[in-house]
């Protein structure tokens, strides 16, 4: 028995990069649209030359195919179907932040001398303080199979049980699934089309996906202009700015640090969620950033309100009525996640004040 040393190792929250991607895109000129999909691909010679949605056509140069679950789908779309997806659910529990503190290591029971198609989960530290338990791996026939049974959990706790002795189940704050994308080959493509000039495929992403992002946009991004140089003029953007605007998180801030964002803004210094002191300004900031966030899920992994011990129970009605007044729509039409969440059915009355 031993085990392998890795000091370069680090943590990142996953959708807090991918955001901050985005929002520096945006910053730079780049068009997020968000609730778009691909219904299918407009094609002249060869080549796409749209991409239909159900927000109309999008006009494209390039397209790169980093669809998921649907990127063989996508590549069918375009005749160039040379790869199949097939769906592995993992489950991951999160552990609440009172266990965080013994634990700042990322440990991991890696299945060696065996054959597999997954690391065999782990143990990690987030960047918030919580536990990260898993995931599980476990083949699927839906693409878009996000549930999770007892059986799962059981199965987490007993088999990382011997990397945190401490771990009980009533420290789960919240579970959740989500679905890899896996080629049969079970290897990542990235790659130009064979067949379609100006389609670049990035698809089958799994583990050490969010790690590799980087280097396979570079890669990407290099093979989009070399596309897009057989029809017009490439340069670099010459104002393009690297530095993403960031605005206060009130919980990392000293108490002198919060009294001075609270004299610029007062709405620091109303606190929504509790359990991770999160402010309605930072609320209203995340609603208001260039990637909007128009939903409780949304609003949820940029500033956090609703990720503490009691996942929303305490701050989602006030939540709501933030975001209901900022985007200008009735609470009922908020969704709690994609299109047709929403947690409302509608007003039972009218009148009687607003809340505070």
């Amino acid at each position: 028995r031993g085990g392998i040393f890795l000091p370069s190792t680090g943590v990142v929250a996953p959708y807090k990069v991918t955001v901050a991607y985005a929002e520096n895109a945006v910053e730079n000129g780049a068009a997020v649209h968000l609730n778009t999909a691909a219904l299918g691909f407009a094609m002249e010679q060869g080549r796409i030359i749209g991409v239909r949605t159900n927000q109309g056509l999008i006009r494209a140069g390039a397209v790169v195919n980093a669809a998921g679950v649907w990127a063989d789908k996508i590549a069918a779309y375009a005749d160039d179907h040379f790869f199949t997806i097939h769906g592995r659910k993992g489950t991951i529990a999160i552990i609440d932040k009172a266990l965080g503190a013994t634990q700042k290591s990322v440990l991991a029971l890696p299945r060696l001398g065996v054959k597999s198609y997954t690391k065999g989960g782990g143990l990690n530290p987030t960047v918030e303080g919580n536990l990260l338990m898993g995931p599980t791996a476990i083949e699927v026939s839906q693409r878009e199979d996000w549930s999770t049974t007892p059986e799962e959990m059981e199965f987490l706790f007993s088999r990382h049980l011997s990397l945190n002795r401490q771990l009980r189940p009533r420290d789960t704050i919240t579970y959740f699934a989500g679905v890899r994308a896996c080629t049969f080959e079970e290897d990542f493509i990235i790659e130009p089309s064979e067949h379609v000039p100006n389609l670049i495929h990035a698809v089958g992403i799994q583990s050490p996906g969010l790690a590799s992002a980087p280097a396979i946009a570079q890669d990407v991004a290099a093979m989009a202009v070399e596309i897009l140089k057989t029809t017009r003029e490439v340069k670099p953007n010459p104002t393009f700015n690297p530095e993403r605007r960031l605005t206060p998180q009130l919980a990392k801030l000293s108490l002198e640090e919060r009294g001075e964002a609270i004299k610029k803004n007062p709405a620091y210094g109303q606190i929504v969620c509790r359990c991770e002191a999160i402010s309605a300004g930072e609320i209203i900031d995340a609603i208001h950033s260039p990637v909007p966030a128009t939903s409780l899920d949304a609003v949820k992994r940029r500033a956090r309100a609703g990720m503490g011990r009691c996942q929303g129970g305490f701050c989602t009605p006030a939540i709501l009525e933030i975001l209901a007044r900022e985007t200008g729509k009735a609470a009922s039409e908020i969704n709690k996640g994609r299109p047709g969440s929403q947690l409302l059915a509608g007003e039972t009355k009218t009148g009687g004040g607003t809340r505070t």
